[in-house]
């Protein structure tokens, strides 16, 4: 019995691996909440170094790695905006909080069910190939 198991986990592994080298590779999107950073940060400094811009196309995010391009889509209007993660913020729930530039460009007004896409990593995964 035990034996049937584990040549079926086995096979089945052998599988998936067959089957995911054969497929391009694709960009994994993650869906989760996003708000709009408060104004009352403005002016003062983001946890890379720089003045937070209202007026910016950025976001904060605890979740994506700083200086990483993400493309935002308002799942409720289909609108995108491309943003860069220029300071930390959001927590489990809300992995992101963007500048009222790019939450206005998306019809934002508080909390939203957004898609998130990291943008460039395709190309810089075929430079290392």
């Amino acid at each position: 019995m035990g034996c049937r198991i584990y040549t079926t986990v086995v096979v089945a592994f052998m599988l998936s691996l067959f089957f995911c080298n054969s497929c391009p590779p694709t960009e994994a999107a993650d869906f989760t909440h996003a708000t709009v950073y408060s104004l009352k940060y403005a002016g003062k400094k983001t946890a890379c170094g720089k003045r937070f811009n209202p007026n910016a196309l950025t976001a904060a995010s605890k979740y994506y790695p700083m200086g990483a391009k993400v493309l935002v889509q308002n799942q409720k209007n289909g609108k995108q905006v491309a943003v860069t993660i220029n300071d930390r913020g959001g927590n489990r729930a809300r992995k992101l909080d963007l500048s009222p530039a790019a939450a206005r460009r998306i019809g934002i007004h508080g909390v939203a069910l957004v898609k998130v896409t990291r943008l460039g990593l395709a190309s810089r995964r075929s430079s290392l190939d």
